[in-house]
Formats: C-alpha cells, sequence, structure tokens
C-alpha cells in the first residue's frame, strides 16, 4: 500500500519469518509492486544508521516484551535518518468497556504480559524514552477487536552521540 501511495519511494519491509517474507514477496508481485523484503529482528536491523526517512510499523509492538520494545524503538532511531518520523498503528487503551472486553480475545493469543502496555498506553511513553520528539497521537479507531491507535514521532534533526 505504501508504495501504491508513493510510487517513487523506495519501500523495505522486515520480518523475522522467511514464510511471512515469502507471502509478503507473493503479495508484492501480485500488486505489481518492487520492494525490497528483509530478513531480521528489530532489535538488530540490517540497515546503516541514517538510511531511512520514514519508518511505519503496523500491529506489531504489542507481541514485544517492554525491554524488547524499547530495544526496537532505539533501533528505528537509529536507522532513520535526522529529522525522520515513525508512524505506529497498534493496540491502545479501550475507548470504552465494549473494546476492553474484545480486546481480552487479542490479549489471550498474545499473552497478557506483552499486551499490558498496549492496555496501558505505555507505547507514546516508550517512544520518549527512546529518544524520539514530537511524540503524539494522531488518531484512533474502535474495531471488534479493540481501539487501534495511531501515533507519530521524530527524530531530533541534531543528537548528541548519534
Amino acid at each position: 500500500m505504501l508504495k501504491r501511495h508513493q510510487p517513487q519511494a523506495h519501500v523495505f519491509g522486515l520480518d523475522a519469518d522467511s514464510e511471512v517474507l515469502k507471502a509478503a514477496r507473493a503479495k508484492a508481485a501480485g500488486a505489481g509492486v518492487e520492494i525490497c523484503l528483509d530478513e531480521g529482528m528489530s532489535f538488530g536491523m540490517p540497515y546503516a544508521d541514517g538510511s531511512f526517512d520514514a519508518v511505519f510499523s503496523s500491529l506489531f509492538f504489542h507481541h514485544l516484551q517492554t525491554a524488547q520494545k524499547l530495544l526496537t524503538l532505539t533501533e528505528v532511531r537509529r536507522v532513520l535518518k535526522p529529522g525522520g518520523t515513525l508512524r505506529v498503528c497498534d493496540w491502545g487503551p479501550a475507548g470504552s468497556p465494549y473494546t476492553r472486553l474484545a480486546f481480552t480475545a487479542v490479549r489471550m493469543l498474545d499473552r497478557f504480559d506483552v499486551t499490558r502496555d498496549s492496555v496501558e498506553g505505555r507505547l507514546p511513553d516508550l517512544m520518549v524514552q527512546a529518544g524520539f520528539v514530537e511524540v503524539h497521537p494522531v488518531g484512533e479507531m474502535a474495531t471488534v477487536l479493540g481501539t487501534l491507535q495511531f501515533l507519530a514521532g521524530r527524530k531530533r534533526q541534531t543528537e548528541e552521540g548519534g
């Protein structure tokens, strides 16, 4: 979808699961878009410092322990160019008692310990801890499984020590 909306962009995807990458390659080919899909871990990305203008993450962070979230966010900041942006779509605090109850099904599948940060709305604070600035919500959406939150943050234009 990113490549279709920004055809001139160089789009990269990263996943640790080779089967997921195989499916993603087939999906990209079927959509007629050319993207680079790499195998690797979010907290040890195979990219040089300052490689990207923007990083997008969709429904990923709720799978990680808090320490892994911080490592991943620090790694995202490393691969962003100065002033680069991070956009995140992931589960957030419930907007209603119904969405809190609905999200219980996700929590049962993905484990209560790793989804706790989502339920408590901690991802923006973790982004700030990892060194992002101008962290703010850009929207939310109620779904049948819970509330999705959309967040944005930016890497500083200049950083001391990296």
